[in-house]
């Protein structure tokens, strides 16, 4: 039996690829993800990078290393970030298209995370951009603060109804206080509208 995936790639799964996970099907049919690849399961170019650039498919992510590690519960793989000086941080990018569905919605986002070395806040951050696709000017709508531990927690968060200007594209990032030797964990990331 072969049950479709809904990728980048348009990958399909088998039964036993999905190794008994009914959470993930029932998620993936009823609660779609407009973000791309959020468990982090496809690198292009390569699992493991030393400096700042894109790992995971559509996620660029700040760091002096960052790569695919072992993920929580119910995640085959997570994406760790490691800076030695400043704030490492994760986003993903969307465009007007989708940027178009959320117009006066409510957007609801969730993702694992831990820390692994002198991380204690991790901050969920939306932004919208002021004119069509260009992200060198943006405006943020929310900034979430979370305090994450050593161990794997589960943190989801909902905004107040996205203004018309969030048409224009925008992105969600997920980044630390500065510091130093930093490094985190984050995986199964969902935007849901």
């Amino acid at each position: 039996m072969t049950i479709v995936k809904r990728t980048e790639k348009g990958s399909e799964l088998t039964w036993e690829e999905l190794d008994g996970n009914f959470d993930y099907l029932i998620d993936a049919l009823y609660n779609p993800n407009i973000l791309i690849d959020g468990n982090f399961e496809y690198w292009d170019e390569g699992t493991s990078f030393s400096s700042d650039g894109y790992g995971p498919t559509m996620w660029h992510g700040r760091a002096d290393s960052h790569s695919r590690v072992t993920g929580p519960t119910n995640s085959k793989y997570a994406y760790r970030l490691e800076r030695a000086d400043g704030v490492p941080f994760t986003d993903q990018k969307f465009g007007a298209d989708v940027g178009n569905q959320l117009v006066g919605r409510r957007i609801t986002y969730s993702f694992w995370a831990r820390n692994i070395q002198n991380v204690t806040n991790l901050t969920t951050q939306f932004v919208r951009c002021n004119t069509k696709e260009s992200f060198g000017s943006t405006t943020t709508i929310f900034n979430h603060h979370r305090t994450i531990t050593n161990s794997w927690a589960k943190y989801t968060g909902t905004s107040d109804i996205l203004p018309s200007e969030i048409s224009n594209g925008g992105f969600i990032r997920f980044y630390t206080d500065s510091g130093t030797e930093q490094i985190f964990e984050i995986a199964q990331i969902k935007l849901e509208p």
